[in-house]
Order: C-alpha cells, then structure tokens, then sequence
C-alpha cells in the first residue's frame, strides 16, 4: 500500500469519488464504488489513517449519506475501518457519521450482514472513548 500511496494513487480517487459526490455531475457510480473500495483496504492499515483522514474524511462522510446504497455501504467499511483507531473517533463524529453506523447496525431489509458488522465495529470503537460513549447512548445506539 505505501508504494501505491507514493505513487499517487490517492489523488484521482479522491478527485473521482469527490465529483461523484456532486449530483449535478455526470458520474459512473460503478467506478465510484470500485474507488471507495479502495478506500476501504487502505484504512484497514492503521499507517494509512493519518493521510485518510486528512485528505478522505469529508469525502467518506458525504458518502455516509450519498443515494447510492453501495457507495453509503463502501464509505461506512472505510469510517469502521478508521473507528478502530482511538485517535480518529472525534473528528468522525464531528463528519456526521453516527447516525449512518446506527443505521446499519439495527438494519432493514436493504443491507448486507458485512456492512451490519462493520457498523456495529465502528459504535463499539466509538463507545469505547469515555467522552463519546454518552452520545451514542443519545443518538440511539442502544435502542
């Protein structure tokens, strides 16, 4: 991943994923979702979090939100992959993320057990800081 990273392989996904997110421009969603895949396998690698959230944060919670069912499912894979690190938790719950990780942890019929997982890892990284455990409880994690 580092290498793929030196080489610049993040700037034409972001730019990608980022015109995607305009719902004026003409986009592929399909290349979008293989994009915000990618995103996804490089937050798994905790020495990639810093960059991620630094370019990718807003991006994957536009996402979190977008119509496209696939790209909300891909962006919360990235943000669950980055809930796994303490030091991201603030500024994810800052992005809006939270009612979208509630929302596919208590599912309807429109979401894979993969996503429901990643969810739930995403409320259990979070719950997991003293300061942001209560807001779950208050957004309704729990009910």
């Amino acid at each position: 991943q580092s290498k793929m990273l030196e080489g610049g392989i993040l700037e034409p996904i972001v730019q990608q994923c980022r015109t995607a997110l305009d719902s004026k421009a003409k986009s592929d969603h399909e290349t979008t979702r293989y994009c915000l895949l990618v995103l996804s396998n490089l937050s798994v690698s905790r020495q990639n979090h810093k960059l991620i959230m630094a370019e990718v944060l807003d991006v994957l919670a536009g996402f979190s939100k977008h119509r496209d069912i696939k790209c909300r499912q891909h962006a919360v894979f990235s943000l669950g992959n980055l809930c796994a690190n303490h030091d991201n938790l603030e500024p994810i719950i800052r992005s809006g993320a939270m009612k979208t990780f509630i929302t596919y942890a208590f599912p309807s019929s429109d979401t894979s057990t993969n996503v429901q997982f990643q969810a739930i890892a995403a409320l259990r990284g979070i719950a997991t800081h003293q300061l942001l455990r209560m807001q779950c409880v208050r957004e309704g994690a729990l009910e």
